[in-house]
């Protein structure tokens, strides 16, 4: 009788994993128990991009991957990238909220990850900051020029080998830090740079392949006793990355001037906006916000 409920509760949950839960979803490849789809992972050396070409040419330019027990309905095709997340957008701005996120990230922050009134004020917000900063006019190329001009004269004066690199990331990373906190990145504080640039890195070389996307859908497995390392990596890269926001915020409230509506940097009008609505839902976990929207270094 036993063996009977059980072989029963089996197929009911192999009906609901190969039928029930794909039935109104985009054809992909058969999700397996608990995994999904990530053992398509396992073979690409740059997690991702072949396996996703190839699921493209077999399942055409819209299809379903499971991220273990998570449908992820994958748009290939420009056309119809543009008509649903531009034109059709407002339909398309929710965020998952991944397990992980809430264990050591408290929640979902930053235009990234949040979504509803909190996504929604964040976006406006950041969207009017930029632009006062240059974003889509010229002042933009100019900060992006001189950041160029900037490295090409470091590699000029410099007589040793050189690791192009990290000083294309230095660059890109001075136009943000420039945007965000007001300062660029040269041979004064290089080593911080580098700092941030490791424990990103590691974090998100971690989550992006199979067994980090688990950790993100079960946290739990974590504690096991092959995996703890792992997940120790994970979330000890994380909150290195949360002290040093922390810190360069830190430094910016001992010094920002409430009274005045001017602003040099993101950051500086970021907190200020916060402080007039210090009590409302929407302006909180700040720290997380800052680097959310531009570091893909």
């Amino acid at each position: 009788m036993i063996f009977l409920i059980i072989f029963s509760l089996f197929l009911l949950y192999i009906f609901d994993l190969l039928y029930w839960k794909r039935r109104n979803l985009p054809a992909g490849p058969t999700p397996l128990p608990i995994i999904g789809n990530l053992y398509l992972m396992t073979d690409d050396a740059k997690p991702g991009y072949k396996m996703y070409q190839n699921l493209k040419d077999q399942y055409g330019p819209v299809f379903t991957f499971w991220l273990a027990n998570l449908p992820m309905v994958t748009v290939t095709d420009w056309k119809l990238i543009k008509q649903h997340f531009i034109k059709d957008g407002a339909n398309f701005v929710g965020r998952p909220e991944f397990p992980i996120n809430i264990e050591i990230r408290k929640g979902p922050y930053g235009i990234v990850e949040s979504h509803g009134d909190r996504w929604v004020q964040q976006r406006r917000f950041a969207l009017h900051i930029l632009r006062d900063f240059g974003l889509g006019k010229n002042l933009m190329e100019e900060k992006v020029l001189s950041e160029v001009t900037a490295m090409i004269e470091s590699v000029q004066k410099n007589k040793e080998d050189i690791d192009l690199q990290n000083l294309f990331d230095a660059s890109v990373g001075s136009v943000i830090n420039n945007l965000l906190f007001g300062y660029r990145y040269d041979e004064t504080n290089m080593e911080e740079f580098l700092e941030l640039k490791s424990l990103m890195n590691k974090h998100f070389k971690q989550t992006a392949e199979p067994i980090g996307a688990m950790l993100i859908m079960y946290p739990w497995i974590g504690k096991l006793p092959i995996l703890s390392g792992y997940k120790k990596i994970v979330t000890d890269s994380w909150e290195g990355l949360l002290k040093m926001f922390r810190k360069q915020a830190e430094e910016k409230l001992a010094t920002i001037n409430y009274d005045s509506d001017e602003y040099s940097d993101y950051v500086e009008a970021f907190l200020k906006e916060r402080k007039k609505h210090e009590h409302e839902e929407g302006y909180g976990g700040y720290e997380r916000t800052l680097w959310n929207r531009g570091i893909s270094w």
